[in-house]
């Protein structure tokens, strides 16, 4: 995943662009499990976008910098099996090359990796909606909306 900017209004550091879920459309069987994955961790890499913006923290993007440089690595090893088995956009499942065992325990891996890195993003994510709620500047506009 390259570096791409999305920089934020402020100014800050700029976060790197999640993966397209099109580069990696996987039709059903051995893949699709790691497809789901991928899915559930572009939501988790967008609200950590959204979640650092918010919070304008460059303790929050250096902890989603450091995620996706894992995520990288697990995304380059999808890919790489994603043409060894010539899995894309236009192949039926016949004409696959079939998963080998040995495959499908990879697969497996690259899925439980990215679930990893899904959870840690969340985990990210919630702790930064935490502490932007407790920022006395939020409480206090809260607090205005609420006496209206």
């Amino acid at each position: 995943m390259s570096p791409a900017p999305n920089a934020h209004a402020s100014g800050g550091a700029a976060l790197p662009k999640p993966p397209s879920d099109k580069q990696l459309d996987i039709p059903p069987g051995p893949f699709k499990s790691v497809q789901d994955g991928l899915a559930l961790l572009i939501v988790a890499l967008e609200t950590a976008e959204t979640a650092a913006l918010a919070a304008d923290s460059s303790d929050l993007h250096a902890s989603i910098e450091k995620e996706l440089q894992g995520c990288d690595e697990t995304l380059l090893a999808l890919r790489k099996l994603k043409r060894q088995y010539n899995v894309g956009d236009s192949q039926s499942e016949a004409d696959q090359t079939p998963v080998n065992e040995e495959t499908t325990k990879e697969l497996e891996e690259l899925r439980e990796k990215l679930t990893s890195y899904t959870s840690t993003l969340n985990l990210l994510n919630a702790n930064t909606v935490r502490s932007v709620l407790s920022d006395p500047r939020i409480v206090e506009h809260r607090t205005k909306l609420d006496d209206e």
